[in-house]
């Protein structure tokens, strides 16, 4: 009840706040990266686009979000509570999910490095991992996206073989081979 009495007043006064928490239901709970959002505001919707291309609005957004207590902060990483996650997923229409999955695939396919067995990339992919696999899963719970999906974790399979993680990859591959 606290937290759809806070959502309903950030619709009236920070419609893009909502949408940045929303986005964030359907990564990872853990470190969202604000530079994410920020360098490929191209991906978001309006007027969540707007915001993240705007430093000072994008600020303000999370400010709002963290004055609710529906967000922590650490570094340039966004944390969200896993629960808080299912209640914003669950308020909304399965075609409004669909939606909010194809976004994230499409922030998370141009943000994933495509050369991610490279060691400079590491870093940023180990970061990303968790989003993508949050990703698919919803993804594959909804239908959405199949094709960008099975992308990601292609790429993802592609980092943790390069890391010495073969089980993990080797999952990822069979998931992407069999289709989600």
């Amino acid at each position: 009840t606290t937290w759809s009495v806070a959502l309903q007043r950030l619709r009236e006064t920070k419609p893009a706040a909502v949408d940045l928490l929303t986005l964030a239901s359907f990564l990872a709970s853990d470190d969202l990266p604000q530079p994410l959002l920020a360098a490929h505001h191209d991906q978001l919707p309006e007027p969540l686009a707007a915001t993240a291309a705007d430093p000072l609005a994008l600020a303000d957004a999370v400010a709002a979000l963290r004055r609710y207590s529906l967000i922590r902060v650490v570094a340039d990483g966004l944390y969200l509570h896993r629960l808080l996650q299912t209640v914003v997923r669950a308020s909304l229409a399965a075609e409004v999910q669909r939606a909010w999955v194809a976004v994230a695939v499409r922030l998370l396919e141009v943000a994933f490095p495509v050369e991610s067995d490279q060691v400079v990339n590491w870093s940023e992919c180990e970061r990303l991992l968790p989003h993508v696999l949050a990703v698919a899963d919803h993804g594959r719970r909804l239908s959405v996206e199949s094709e960008g999906c099975l992308s990601l974790l292609g790429h993802a399979g592609t980092y943790l073989l390069s890391r010495g993680r073969y089980r993990q990859a080797l999952t990822l591959y069979e998931q992407a081979i069999a289709g989600l």
